[in-house]
């Protein structure tokens, strides 16, 4: 996707509240592609370890696809405590013809069938080294 031209793979550590960008008009953002593995975990380390089977796209948001949509201005929308997770196979290009030009189409999801794997593993990130953790697929059974 064209998210390529200016995201560098590595190993990043964020909150949830820093991966939304408030826009004046609510929409879907914070989303990661391409990633082998994430950890979503609370102040005290309890989460999720995802692991991509090669990769998914991820995001973690307190805000909910209905929240965004709902809401005509970033002002009305309210953060929710909990964190919603989403794993996708892979996400469109960046641009949607809605405040600039239309996405380009090599951009574009176009397949019509596909598949992908991931695993969602509970993790204590303080007894965890969820780097190593997330990097170890389980075996194959074929």
């Amino acid at each position: 996707s064209d998210m390529h031209a200016f995201c560098r793979m590595g190993l990043y550590s964020s909150t949830v509240d820093d991966q939304f960008t408030h826009y004046v008009k609510p929409q879907d953002n914070g989303n990661h592609i391409e990633t082998r593995f994430a950890c979503v975990s609370d102040a005290e380390g309890i989460g999720l370890l995802i692991k991509g089977i090669p990769s998914v796209s991820f995001s973690a948001l307190h805000y909910t696809p209905e929240d965004l949509t709902a809401a005509p201005f970033d002002k009305l929308l309210r953060r929710r405590p909990e964190t919603t997770v989403h794993i996708d196979y892979k996400a469109a290009g960046i641009g949607s013809n809605s405040c600039g030009p239309e996405l380009d189409r090599k951009y574009a999801f176009a397949e019509k069938e596909f598949s992908y794997g991931f695993v969602l593993q509970p993790v204590n990130t303080e007894l965890t080294d969820t780097v190593s953790e997330g990097l170890t697929l389980p075996e194959s059974k074929t």
